[in-house]
């Protein structure tokens, strides 16, 4: 209900400042138009904001209700890649989820989290590597035990220094300045260790970094219980 609340107005906000933009347009105050551009551009922006942070909340609260399944670990890629299409298509991007070692392997997860979590680190993979001139993303999947498996994702990105990985999973640390919420990674950590899993990285300032999840796996005595 808060949220619904919330979002309408906003909506209206949003709309409304979109339609003064359009008519700004016929004004022969070029001054003026470009003063009001700019207040109107901040006012979308943080509309946009504040709706995500909207949308993050609406997924924490879930985490309160994990709906830990059996599922297959390529139906979560597919869907993760189905949504960072847009991102993906840019970068010259390889992912060996279909392959026969690992097409059937399941997993033990809340669908709708994990693959936020995997649409999470792929779209920060992409906008660590969009600028370079053959961005790459190359997403990787390894059986590292008897009950965990290992989702690599490798860029070739601009890497993350020292001190940044200090503060990296921390609750509302960002380096994209307002352009970022700094929550992504704290919640994909933690919906990760409610998985009984975890999130870790390794990055060279410079080359690229890559994001590591583990994921339990579905293991055969799960089905006797």
């Amino acid at each position: 209900i808060m949220e619904h609340e919330i979002r309408n107005p906003l909506g209206n906000i949003s709309m409304t400042s979109e339609v003064i933009k359009l008519s700004i347009q016929k004004s022969e105050d070029t001054q003026m138009k470009e003063k009001v551009r700019d207040y109107l551009d901040k006012i979308i922006t943080q509309s946009q904001y504040i709706v995500h942070i909207l949308k993050t909340t609406r997924g924490i609260t879930r985490l309160e209700q994990q709906d830990l399944t059996k599922v297959y670990l390529k139906n979560i890629m597919n869907d993760a890649i189905l949504a960072t299409t847009q991102y993906l298509s840019r970068t010259k991007y390889e992912c060996d989820h279909l392959n026969d070692a690992n097409k059937d392997i399941l997993i033990l997860a809340d669908t709708t989290n994990l693959v936020q979590v995997m649409t999470n680190l792929i779209r920060n993979a992409y906008e660590a590597c969009e600028h370079r001139d053959n961005p790459q993303i190359r997403i990787s999947i390894e059986k590292k035990s008897k009950t965990m498996v290992h989702i690599s994702i490798t860029d070739n990105g601009v890497g993350i220094t020292e001190e940044t990985l200090k503060n990296l999973f921390q609750f509302k640390f960002t380096t994209k300045g307002t352009k970022g919420s700094g929550i992504g990674l704290y919640f994909s950590k933690l919906i990760m260790k409610l998985h009984g899993g975890d999130i870790t990285v390794f990055s060279q300032y410079g080359r690229g970094s890559t994001f590591t999840v583990t994921v339990p796996l579905y293991l055969p005595e799960y089905d006797a219980d």
